[in-house]
């Protein structure tokens, strides 16, 4: 024999098989005969072929089902395709497969013999390597567009794939649960085909947070599958919660553009809360305030939108036409229009990843339709490795509006690559600077299942108080919702002289009050003398660590509830007096009508030393102590005044800055209108400053607190 290689030929025409087989054998090789797929695949477990001749449509396994099978089980083994009906589609499939070759049926003997040839000696060259043994110039065209073509198509496939496992990353980050995978066009394939790609989907979401969803093959013309992918849609809908209606509006900007007779429309996804035509809004980062002139949703006008909509919004506004709107803008309820170029996060990084995250690491941020640059602050020590989550902020380039709870993707630094995401826990900075320590603390609380638990785990974690008006922003929160865990988690709330509504534990606040009140209470047993405790030394007084502002808001409530009286900076009971000697009792009303009959005018120490015909060290050391005891007020180094008259200045700074604009107002307005000496203005004005009444901002002041 020439040759002493084993062929199998596969043909369903017991004729062609014969012609086939002899031609083979007269060329001197070995030769095995099949009548079908499934016939050469049980002959195949008992012998060993060098080649396999294959014709395309055989039944009950045709040509491409054996060399699928085969290519599972003998990837090397040489595979050549042979079909009377020669199309591009067809030749496709089987180079896609891996096929070595594709015969157009009739072929002349010579060119099977010289095909045997050429397969057998480079049966372990790659398939794409051989030259083509077709002598019909019609066909080689035909054949070098379908490897071409396959060539294209199994890398688009592979790309796919890739793009398909990214897509997948991102849906992850997202926190995307429920789903379906709608397999289209099963029509066009084999069942076993599409059972393969439905395998291989199920396996591509096994690792994700789609893991189980369901694969529905589907086919349009006919009509298979759409019944069952519209009955999973609804039973989804039915059991898919909502998105939050509770809160204020937040619709993420994706388009943005001017329509003719309407003006300015911006289309996007409300996210929560609902929106109405009327309605006065904001468009954040930007601050410009809007008014809602129409809605269109669902294909048709409305009067109003809810969460979970997709609409587009007619917009109207005095600085529409100065102000460009850009896709990642958000269209807000004024409460929610503060943003913030810091957000408190809990972050991921990718498991396929090859290297891990340093800190400072530069990144594009993507939440909602916005996509910032900015830096990545990590919480831990060292670099975040692949698979790993750990807290972390993310200073940003721009501001950016975000609520707790928001997700968010990162990719590097070119926007080619998704690194990671995670989830907002801090969308603004809270109010007070935290230690590392406590600001691992915070994002742990917000990162609870709901408010309610969040809102309990900060009370333990800041026993000092929650800004009620951060964590309402931070969570998105109604006045009627955060009312309610407020009362459910037996809270006080805090009336700050800024505005501001502090919660503290109801049972902290009445101790402190308690406390406050004891702590008075005991300085009047230990010093008779004096008119009260002083307030700066309240603190120290009270021997537990307690918020200075809150100290200042427990005290105000106090004296608004009438249980304390504040005396020019001293802190007394109701009905409490001093216990002087006779002789200090003696000078003290000499002084004392002198103050009366000067007014708010107080004289220096000299004035007064010369009206009283005193010598000043004497009357400076009795002005000094009773000054202790709360008798006299010091305001300056060399003035005093009397309780009442400095209560009246103080009353008279209420006032004024009631009458300006902006509740600020400067010395030479103090002075004018309280009518005394521009240096006497200047120290009482200094005085305020530093018991807390006033705060200087250059050349102006405002009231810290109340009069009271």
């Amino acid at each position: 024999m020439k040759n002493q290689a084993v062929i199998a030929i596969v043909e369903d025409d017991d004729a062609l098989r014969e012609v086939l087989c002899d031609t083979a054998q007269l060329a001197g090789y070995e030769v095995l005969p099949f009548r079908d797929g499934s016939d050469c695949l049980r002959g195949l477990r008992s012998a060993t072929v060098d080649l396999v001749i294959s014709d395309l449509q055989m039944a009950p396994m045709d040509g491409l089902g054996l060399l699928r099978e085969l290519r599972r089980t003998h990837r090397e083994l040489p595979f050549v395709l042979m079909t009377a009906h020669g199309t591009i589609q067809s030749a496709i499939d089987a180079m896609r497969l891996g096929a070595t070759d594709y015969l157009v049926k009739p072929f002349e003997a010579e060119v099977l013999i010289a095909g045997l040839d050429q397969w057998l000696p480079k049966r372990l060259e790659a398939a794409g390597e051989r030259d083509m043994i077709a002598e019909d110039p019609a066909t080689r065209r035909v054949l070098e567009l379908a490897r071409r073509t396959a060539k294209a198509v199994t890398s688009e496939a592979r790309s796919h794939v890739t793009l398909a496992q990214g897509d997948l990353a991102i849906l992850d980050l997202l926190g995307i649960t429920q789903g379906a995978v709608a397999l289209t066009k099963v029509d066009r394939v084999p069942p076993a085909r599409s059972a393969e790609v439905a395998a291989q989907v199920t396996a591509l979401l096994a690792t994700t947070t789609l893991a189980g969803s369901p694969v529905v093959p589907c086919a349009a013309p006919t009509g298979a599958g759409i019944s069952e992918l519209r009955a999973l849609l609804q039973t989804a809908q039915t059991q898919h919660a909502a998105r939050a209606a509770d809160g204020g509006l937040r619709l993420a900007i994706d388009r943005s553009f001017l329509l003719d007779g309407a003006g300015r429309v911006v289309t996007g996804t409300v996210y929560s809360g609902a929106v109405s035509v009327g309605d006065a809004l904001v468009v954040a980062p930007s601050g410009l305030e809007v008014r809602v002139r129409g809605i269109h949703s669902q294909n048709r006008q409305a009067e109003r939108a809810g969460a979970g909509l997709r609409c587009g919004i007619n917009l109207a506004g005095a600085d529409l036409r100065r102000y460009e709107l850009h896709r990642g803008d958000w269209l807000v309820t004024p409460a929610l229009a503060s943003c913030a170029t810091r957000l408190g996060v809990t972050l991921r990084l990718c498991a396929s990843e090859a290297r891990a995250l340093r800190d400072r690491t530069p990144v594009h941020v993507h939440l909602g339709a916005a996509d910032v640059g900015g830096r990545i602050g990590l919480l831990q020590d060292g670099p975040l490795a692949p698979g790993a989550t750990c807290p972390a902020v993310l200073t940003l380039d721009a501001p950016l509006l975000a609520v707790r709870g928001d997700r968010f993707v990162i990719r590097d630094q070119s926007a080619t690559r998704t690194l990671g995401g995670g989830v907002v826990l801090e969308p603004l900075p809270f109010p007070r600077a935290l230690s590392r320590s406590r600001r691992l603390a915070l994002l742990a609380a917000m990162a609870a299942d709901g408010a309610a638990d969040a809102l309990n785990q900060l009370i333990d974690q800041l026993p000092e108080g929650i800004e009620a008006g951060w964590f309402a922003r931070c969570w998105n929160l109604s006045p009627t919702t955060m009312a309610a865990l407020i009362s459910a988690a037996g809270l006080h709330e805090v009336s700050l002289p800024e505005g501001e509504r502090l919660l503290v534990p109801s049972t902290s606040w009445e101790a402190l009050c308690a406390a406050m009140l004891a702590a008075v209470a005991a300085h009047h047993e230990q010093a008779p003398a004096q008119t009260g405790l002083p307030e700066a030394q309240l603190g120290a007084a009270l021997g537990t660590a307690t918020s200075p502002r809150l100290r200042l808001a427990a005290t105000d409530a106090l004296v608004r509830a009438g249980q304390l009286q504040r005396k020019a900076g001293q802190l007394c009971l109701p009905g409490h007096r001093p216990v002087l000697p006779a002789a200090d009792l003696r000078l003290l009303d000499t002084v004392c009508v002198e103050l009366r009959r000067l007014g708010l005018q107080a004289p220096a120490l000299q004035d007064l030393c010369a009206l009283l015909k005193l010598e000043s060290p004497p009357l400076r050391e009795f002005l000094e102590r009773m000054a202790y005891l709360g008798q006299l007020v010091k305001v300056g180094r060399y003035r005093y005044y009397l309780p009442a008259d400095i209560d009246e200045l103080a009353r008279l700074a209420s006032t004024l800055a009631a009458q300006c604009a902006d509740g600020q107002f400067t010395a030479a307005q103090y002075r004018d209108h309280t009518g005394i000496g521009r240096n006497t203005a200047i120290e009482v004005l200094e005085y305020f400053d530093r018991v807390g009444l006033t705060q200087r901002r250059g050349q102006v002041r405002r009231l810290r607190r109340g009069v009271g």
